[in-house]
């Protein structure tokens, strides 16, 4: 019983490997196969069917057109190879000959052909998809003005990779619609962080205004005070630098007396310009000095 279980068990699996080797067997032989001139031919005339539907539509094609150019070449390449592979004889053998000569033609086959349509459906997907990236990138642009997000610098990059598309350099048109799309993200991101502080600012405002108003009058009494005790001191040590200076003055008068008058060390003339120089200086200090000490004596 045992056994006859066991063997239903793997008839399942069995029929699923089988499925497989019959679904993929065929991929896998036909891999090894080389392409027919008649697959070479359809797809050529696919690629022209597309180029003239992306001409209908307004697209650039020249880089297609080109391919195609390249992949008829590989065709005839390969025509003549086959000629010459065939080892036939007459004109058509000479052409072949002559095309090939030089060259090493046994690689010539039509699969190079196919290598260059594929390539040309590649280009033509790349282009409808970057032609629908850029529009909604452009609707992205205007549903984010409206939100009052700067879109400035997203539209110069949107123009730029509108420009790099037609001209079908199509990875600089990616690049720069990859950077407007992180312009406008960064751009968003700061707008919304400022609304949130802003939302967060006013409810905080609603709620506690009362308090705010009682801190700022407070901090604006205190630096009031700091203010006037600040100019105080400023005032104390210009009295004290002034007082300093009197007494200098006073003692240098005392000793140009003594030189002129004691000694004769110094002319009349030189000492009358010295006293001059001096009592003015005095004066002005003398002047200077009672109005600092008021303001000192004023209070809070």
């Amino acid at each position: 019983m045992n056994s006859r279980y066991t063997n239903r068990k793997l008839i399942p699996i069995n029929l699923c490997f089988l499925i497989i080797v019959l679904l993929f067997g065929s991929i896998i032989v036909n891999a090894d196969e080389n392409i027919t001139r008649e697959e070479a031919v359809y797809a050529i005339e696919q690629a022209e069917q597309d180029m003239q539907i992306m001409i209908y539509e307004n697209f650039s094609v020249v880089y297609i057109n080109d391919t195609i150019i390249a992949a008829n070449l590989a065709l005839e390449r390969a025509d003549f190879a086959e000629i010459l592979r065939e080892n036939t004889t007459g004109e058509l053998a000479e052409a072949a000959k002559k095309a090939l000569e030089g060259l090493n033609w046994q690689g010539f086959t039509y699969d190079e052909v196919i290598e260059y349509t594929d390539g040309i459906a590649f280009r033509k997907n790349w282009a409808y998809n970057l032609s629908d990236s850029i529009r909604a990138l452009e609707l992205k642009i205007l549903d984010y003005e409206q939100q009052g997000i700067d879109t400035l610098e997203a539209w110069v990059l949107l123009n730029k990779s509108a420009t790099e598309f037609r001209e079908e350099r199509y990875e600089n048109a990616e690049n720069f619609l990859s950077e407007a799309h992180s312009n406008l993200e960064a751009k968003k991101a700061k707008i919304t962080g400022i609304m949130i502080i802003t939302e967060v600012g006013k409810n905080f405002l609603e709620k506690y205004w009362i308090e705010l108003i009682i801190i700022f009058i407070i901090a604006g009494i205190a630096g009031y005070i700091l203010w006037i005790k600040n100019k105080q001191r400023r005032t104390n040590k210009k009295i004290k630098e002034l007082q300093i200076e009197k007494k200098v003055l006073e003692d240098l008068m005392k000793k140009a007396q003594i030189d002129r008058f004691e000694k004769g060390k110094i002319p009349e003339s030189i000492y009358n310009i010295k006293m001059d120089k001096y009592k003015e200086r005095l004066s002005r200090i003398e002047e200077i000095l009672p109005v600092l000490k008021t303001n000192t004596k004023k209070k809070i």
